[in-house]
């Protein structure tokens, strides 16, 4: 049920007060182009955080999140300031002329009022209207000078903003009467409706714990509303992330042996011969394929398991640090299935890399380093 805000307003009224309107807050998302673009970019900008945090943590781990966390705080930050308070706001708000004074009332889901600001009629010495093409806007009002002193409440994002202005300012003038405005709110007669607040006041308190449940749970359901929109737009950039951009696919021994011959080399299988030198890989490895054709030496592992040919990467990686001489150019990608690891050297040049359950080791001088980039860029590496 909705919040009669009538009877809301009535309840606050004196017996000389007249309430000449009461409206809320309009309830569309977006007040203007401003509000849009601010929507637009805290989307955007949350997405751009998401991608980023997620190729952050996998590549620096820790650091990488805490570093991105910022960024993303931002965006939030934005989202909330510009739409999940004005949201809330809303829901809450109601506002209220009658010929003595302006009240903007702040009221609990369940029509509780949480707090009431009212400003006599006669103090107000300056009203300001900003409205939009369809009359939604929002009218301020300000007592006293425009230095320090001055006071100013405002009636934010309502419908049929000139015409609520024009009731304020006729009432303003003392010009207000029942005839003049036959659209006035019927009023409430003062002793009945004091009578009726307190019965209903008191079937509030009696109400069960369940009934309060429920009423926390369309508020807790209305806030987080823009929280699990977040949520589900950060989860499908993740995916498309980790989808089309983190993750390789492991390539086939078949499929490398058919790449090295296209491109002229002859492989061989040295599985036998591995084990012999590495007999903890016995249970392990599927197969070892390599190629030796002058200066240009390639090796493509495939494992039962990703723990096996991370191994792999890493003792080929130890050996390229350790052979080589300084000055060398180093270069490191990290992803979600993949490693990979170069070094340039002066004469020298040198891949290790682990996709999945598989491993490549490679090297030739470094007039030769093309050679080995189209192998790798062949099998998708």
């Amino acid at each position: 049920m909705g919040i009669d805000t009538e009877r809301i307003i009535s309840r606050q009224l004196s017996s000389n007060e007249t309430m000449l309107w009461c409206g809320k807050p309009n309830s569309s998302f977006c007040r203007g182009k401003l509000d849009l673009v601010v929507f637009v970019f805290s989307i955007i900008w949350i997405g751009f955080c998401v991608f980023f945090l997620v190729g952050a943590s996998i590549r620096s781990g820790l650091l990488g999140i805490v570093t991105s966390i910022p960024f993303y705080l931002v965006g939030i930050y934005t989202f909330r300031k510009g739409f999940a308070i004005k949201y809330i706001n809303k829901r809450e708000m109601i506002y209220a002329i009658t010929n003595e004074r302006i009240l903007i009332t702040r009221v609990k889901a369940e029509g509780r009022i949480k707090n009431t600001t009212s400003a006599k009629i006669r103090i107000i010495t300056d009203d300001n209207m900003f409205c939009n093409k369809k009359g939604i806007g929002s009218i301020r009002f300000s007592s006293g000078s425009t230095v320090q002193g001055s006071k100013y409440w405002a009636f934010e994002n309502i419908d049929s903003c000139e015409k609520v202005l024009d009731i304020y300012r006729k009432a303003k003038s003392n010009e207000t009467n029942a005839e003049e405005f036959p659209h006035l709110i019927p009023q409430v007669d003062k002793q009945q409706s004091t009578t009726l607040d307190l019965f209903r006041e008191k079937r509030r308190e009696q109400k069960s714990t369940k009934a309060k449940g429920i009423t926390r749970k369309k508020v807790a359901v209305g806030v987080l509303k823009p929280l699990l929109f977040l949520i589900i737009f950060g989860l499908i950039c993740y995916g498309v992330f980790s989808i089309s951009i983190v993750s390789k696919t492991p390539a086939t021994v078949e499929q490398v042996v058919e790449v090295l011959t296209s491109f002229g080399y002859a492989p061989k299988d040295n599985t036998k011969n591995y084990i012999a030198q590495n007999p903890s890989a016995a249970e392990s490895l599927r197969q070892c394929i390599v190629i030796e054709k002058g200066d240009i030496h390639f090796e493509f592992y495939s494992f039962n398991n990703g723990n096996s040919a991370v191994d792999c990467y890493a003792s080929a990686h130890s050996y390229i640090y350790q052979t080589s001489m300084s000055p060398f150019t180093e270069g490191d990608w990290k992803s979600a299935n993949y490693c990979k690891y170069t070094l340039k050297s002066s004469s020298s040049y040198y891949v290790a890399m682990y996709v999945g359950s598989t491993s490549v080791f490679a090297y030739s001088y470094v007039e030769n380093a093309n050679a080995i980039n189209e192998i790798m860029k062949a099998i998708g590496y």
